[in-house]
Order: structure tokens, then C-alpha cells, then sequence
């Protein structure tokens, strides 16, 4: 008897796991693990991206390395401060990432002509992609429901190890012209960040449990809101 119940604890332990992954099938899960997944690999393109591209840069090697690295611990803050402010993770990460792209794409005029501009811009590129990186992975533990919510993130993850893949071929570009890698990563950014506005606000609100609460959350958005004051 201890044996057959057993047996029905494991077959009723796999029925349980094969429906969490019917979930994915659901048209509110595919929406946000589709666009969370977009964000994760803009945001990589950037933060790996650029720190790949170090090689390429005018200047010395060891010295941008140090200033790519140094920038990130500003930005760290300045991501939990904006997620606390009115702008929440949903216009957080928009205005994020529309920097990202828009100082890479500044820096890409500089590139044949002011090398110094062409840094500056880099790393205030930089500086804004890891803030962007900070935010968007709690945004996207945050969408998905308690019941899937590991796997969901795992998913994610596993999409952006994905998009890595492809890097250092972006990277490569470089010899022929030392903006093609950059521009590439902030038309993904800029991009990034008009989907970004489209995922629903969570700040100050409580965690979706089952699927029908993550379709609420989306039904529910209002495109130009804000969170309120408190």
C-alpha cells in the first residue's frame, strides 16, 4: 500500500508540473515572457556588449575597462531610486533604455572625428544599460504568477543566454568601423524601450498568484499612467 501511494504522490507531482507549463501557452504569459525576453537581450547587448567592445575602443584598454566597471556602482543606485519614484519599473526602464540607445547613437557621430565625445558617450551609455538591467529583471519577477514564476524567469534567462551567443559577432564588426557594433546595440535599446512601455505597471502592488491575475494587470494598464503619490 505505502508503495502505491507513492506511486500516486509522483504521478499527481507530474500532472501538477505538466499543467504549470500549459500555462505558457496562455496568451498574457506569451505576451510578457515575449517582451520581458526582448528587454533581457537589449539589456545584455549593452552591459556584455560594450564590455566586449572595450578591445575596439580609441584609448587605453585597462583604463576603459576600469571606467565601464566604475560607472555600474552609480548606476545600481540610481535604479533603486528611480523604481521608487513616480516613473515606477514601467517608465523606469523606458526612459532607461531610450538613454542607453540614444548615447550610443550620439556617440556613433563622434566616432571618426572626437574620440573623447565618443567615450563620453559610451559610457553614459553604460552607465545607463546596467540601471536598465537592475530594474528590468525585477519587472519581469514581478509580471510573471507565483506559479510559474521560476520557470518563467528560468525561460527568460535562457532566451537572453541566447542572444549572448551572438555578441561577439556584433563585436567583430568593429573592423569595419568602430560604430557599427554601437549603433547596432542602441537601435536594440531604443527599440527596448518602446516595448517597455507597453508591459504593465507593479510597483507598489501585490504579486499576480495565478494567471488571471498577470491578464488583469495587463487588461488593467492605462498606457500614459503613472503610480500615485504617497
Amino acid at each position: 500500500q505505502a508503495v502505491g501511494e507513492k506511486f500516486d504522490l509522483e504521478e499527481k507531482e507530474q500532472a501538477k508540473q505538466f499543467s504549470s507549463w500549459k500555462h505558457f501557452t496562455d496568451r498574457s504569459i506569451i505576451f510578457i515572457v515575449s517582451l520581458v525576453s526582448f528587454e533581457l537581450v537589449s539589456s545584455e547587448f549593452a552591459v556584455t556588449g560594450l564590455h566586449y567592445n572595450i578591445k575596439n575602443l580609441p584609448g587605453n584598454e585597462f583604463f576603459n575597462y576600469f571606467l565601464m566597471a566604475l560607472v555600474e556602482v552609480p548606476s545600481i543606485f540610481i535604479a533603486w531610486w528611480l523604481m521608487e519614484t513616480r516613473l515606477g519599473r514601467r517608465w523606469g526602464s523606458t526612459l532607461l533604455f531610450l538613454t542607453t540607445g540614444f548615447s550610443l547613437a550620439t556617440a556613433t557621430y563622434f566616432a571618426s572625428f572626437n574620440f573623447s565625445l565618443f567615450m563620453l558617450f559610451v559610457i553614459l551609455g553604460k552607465a545607463s544599460a546596467a540601471s536598465t538591467f537592475m530594474i528590468i529583471t525585477l519587472h519581469g519577477t514581478e509580471l510573471l504568477p507565483t506559479m510559474i514564476r521560476n520557470r518563467g524567469i528560468s525561460f527568460m534567462n535562457f532566451i537572453a543566454a541566447i542572444g549572448e551567443i551572438v555578441i561577439p559577432y556584433v563585436v567583430y564588426l568593429a573592423k569595419y568601423g568602430i560604430e557599427i557594433p554601437v549603433f547596432i546595440i542602441a537601435m536594440l535599446n531604443i527599440l527596448a524601450g518602446l516595448v517597455a512601455a507597453f508591459l504593465p505597471e507593479t510597483k507598489d502592488k501585490n504579486l499576480p498568484q495565478t494567471v488571471k491575475e498577470t491578464e488583469n494587470l495587463i487588461r488593467n494598464l492605462k498606457f500614459w499612467s503613472m503610480t500615485p503619490i504617497h
